[in-house]
């Protein structure tokens, strides 16, 4: 075992120099702990060729700190535990998190302003768990092969998320809160999950599900939000809520493909719009619109295939609330409701 690690300077000495840690382990076991305070400290720990478990543990006080963090499996392939636990608060910081090998996890918190985070786990049984707090905040995740499970919060304005999983029983849970937030989210391959939470102004969701047995359920407390969702494989699942009181313009943007996928989409408000499109066999949608001046369009390819629209609400002759359901294939179903208001117009094409 060959263990190497620098002297950790804290305290008020770090209030006033460029502080900097830097920790190396090649162990079959290998533990490092490190906590800095004050300004511009710089936390580096490397742990490789790890043949047993591996663990970090860092806590950043204060402005303008960095920390990097690289858990890695080189020839080893019995490595069986990796994990990584950081906490920073102060402004300005930066979090980046590297682990290769199976049963990993990485825990980040970040309290403060303009907070950047960037996370990649390559192995079986990843598991990220990383909190934001604060204005301008990024996190950047990328998990690879199979058994991944990431955890996301953010709070503040300005927030953003990108997040790529590939593999087996992949799942996410997001929350955003706060102003101007967006999420980009790729899961690949079988049993994906997504369960994404968005409250807040101007936010964006943009998911893309490329699998078997994928699933998603989103719901967005919202402000100007646009959600834009691609799912293509068997067992497609999809609930989509924009809720919203007083809110305006929201728009969803829906395509499935495969055998039974399954749609729900419920929004309130005015002016909002509703573009979904399924092709294959026996797929349902479900669309619920209610506010002022509603827009719904539904594209259906296949056979046995059903939808349900329902719009109610505030309408006019040179406003109307507007229903298009197109329907190609065999053993077709449609459904609708209008109430409320005057000049509504349906238009529903089976062929």
């Amino acid at each position: 075992m060959r263990t190497h690690q620098l002297p950790i300077k804290t305290g008020l000495l770090c209030a006033f120099l460029l502080c900097s840690t830097a920790s190396y382990a090649d162990a079959f076991f290998a533990d490092a702990q490190i906590q800095q305070y004050g300004t511009y400290n710089n936390a580096n720990v490397f742990q490789d060729e790890i043949s047993g478990s591996a663990n970090i543990s860092i806590d950043q006080s204060g402005v303008a700190n960095q920390t990097e963090v690289s858990q890695v499996n080189l020839g080893s392939p019995t490595i069986t535990g990796l994990q990584v636990n950081v906490e920073v608060s102060g402004r300005d910081n930066l979090l980046n998190i590297q682990q290769g090998a199976s049963f990993q996890s990485a825990t980040a918190y970040q309290l403060g302003i303009s907070n950047q985070m960037l996370v990649e786990q390559q192995g079986e049984r990843a598991l990220a768990h990383l909190s934001q707090s604060g204005d301008m905040n990024l996190i950047d995740i990328r998990q690879g092969e199979s058994g991944s499970v990431t955890i996301v919060q953010e709070q503040g304005s300005g927030n953003s998320t990108t997040v790529d999983q590939s593999g087996l029983l992949s799942v996410l849970d997001l929350k955003q809160v706060g102003s101007n937030n967006q999420a980009n989210v790729v899961q690949l391959n079988e049993n994906s999950t997504l369960g994404l939470s968005q409250h807040g102004n101007s936010n964006i969701a943009l998911v893309q599900q490329l699998g078997s047995n994928d699933s998603a359920n989103i719901v967005q407390n919202v402000n100007s939000s646009v959600v834009s969702l691609l799912q293509t494989s068997a067992f497609n699942d999809a609930t989509i809520q924009q809720i919203s009181q007083g809110g305006h313009d929201l728009s969803v943007s829906l395509v499935q493909s495969g055998v039974a996928a399954n749609a729900t989409i419920l929004q309130t408000g005015q002016n909002n719009s509703i573009g979904a499109t399924q092709s294959g066999n026996n797929s349902s949608m479900q669309i619920y619109q209610s506010g002022q001046y509603q827009d719904a369009l539904v594209n259906q390819a296949g056979g046995g295939n059903i939808a349900y629209v329902s719009q109610s609400g505030v309408a006019s002759y040179t406003k109307p609330n507007t229903i298009y359901i197109n329907q190609q294939g065999v053993n077709m179903n449609v459904s609708v409701t209008q109430s409320g208001g005057q000049g509504g117009q349906v238009i529903v094409q089976q062929h």
